[in-house]
């Protein structure tokens, strides 16, 4: 077998772009969320740099463009007919244990390449990076193209003030409490509760300030009454990906948790979930912040 890690293996000398899409119709459709659609951005710059091809981003078909700046390029293309690459170099082997086979990703996605027949390739993309380290330029670019527009900057400064969270030193909570609670309106159950409760009292610092975000609004008021030095607001939120009932006042206030990490110190995510949060991590590895994964 030819050496996967070998640029000279791709052969496609037609190629000269890649540009990730991320798109929501009107029909309901459904894609993954945010966070890992900027996973799978980190995955494609990296595999472009390594090639030698241009990477870009198309967000122009999902409405959380309207609150980001608008320099973007926008494409002529048929979005019907763009494809999900299937393999998103992740396998959760036991319900506990995440691998992934970076080696036979990075073979499998040349073989792909090597068989596109244009000079741009327009593709949905959420794998999970072939390479651990990602280096500042590729943050710095993805912190350009998805930088807010001016009135989500507004919106933004207006938050940080009222909280008064400008030049503060404040960490992150995000608590990813599932998708049953955000999007199926399902209560969070008691025991779960008193774990997320438990662990919050273990790791933080009543001398620190904390600021919670989290997919459940009522978790958030309840934990403010339980820990005075962790704030929070308590705003319409929505499943970039998964919510067929958005609304802008929902679309932007989930930009807005999006684009407050970057303005914290450090970010801890919980989660009942074996991989984590896709929203939090990735962003605050955009914003190159220190990021604490607990699974609860």
């Amino acid at each position: 077998m030819s050496n996967a890690n070998n640029p000279s293996y791709f052969t496609n000398k037609k190629l000269k772009k890649i540009v990730n899409v991320y798109k929501k119709t009107e029909n309901g459709h459904k894609t993954y969320g945010f966070g890992d659609y900027l996973r799978g951005c980190f995955c494609l710059i990296q595999i472009c740099k390594k090639l030698g091809l241009e990477f870009d981003i198309d967000i122009s078909q999902h409405p959380i463009s309207n609150y980001i700046t608008s320099t973007n390029q926008r494409y002529d293309i048929d979005y019907s007919k763009i494809t999900h690459f299937e393999n998103i170099n992740y396998t959760c082997t036991d319900g506990k244990t995440n691998t992934s086979d970076s080696r036979k990703f990075y073979y499998e996605f040349i073989n792909h390449l090597n068989s596109v027949d244009s000079e741009n390739y327009y593709l949905e993309c959420n794998s999970f990076p072939a390479w651990k380290k990602i280096y500042p330029l590729e943050k710095k670019y993805l912190q350009f193209k998805l930088s807010p527009s001016q009135e989500m900057n507004n919106y933004i400064a207006d938050i940080l003030k009222n909280f008064k969270l400008e030049n503060a030193s404040f960490g992150i909570i995000h608590i990813r409490t599932g998708d049953s609670c955000l999007l199926q309106g399902q209560p969070l159950e008691f025991n779960k509760f008193s774990k997320i409760v438990n662990t919050l009292i273990q790791i933080t610092d009543k001398s620190k300030k904390y600021f919670i975000l989290s997919d459940n609004n009522t978790l958030k008021g309840m934990i403010q009454k339980c820990f005075p030095n962790i704030q929070c607001y308590i705003l319409p939120i929505t499943h970039l990906g998964e919510s067929t009932d958005q609304t802008n006042d929902s679309l932007k206030n989930t930009m807005l948790d999006f684009f407050i990490i970057g303005y914290a110190k450090f970010v801890i995510s919980l989660s009942f979930h074996t991989w984590g949060s896709g929203f939090s991590e990735w962003s605050a590895i955009m914003h190159d912040i220190p990021y604490k994964k607990i699974i609860i």
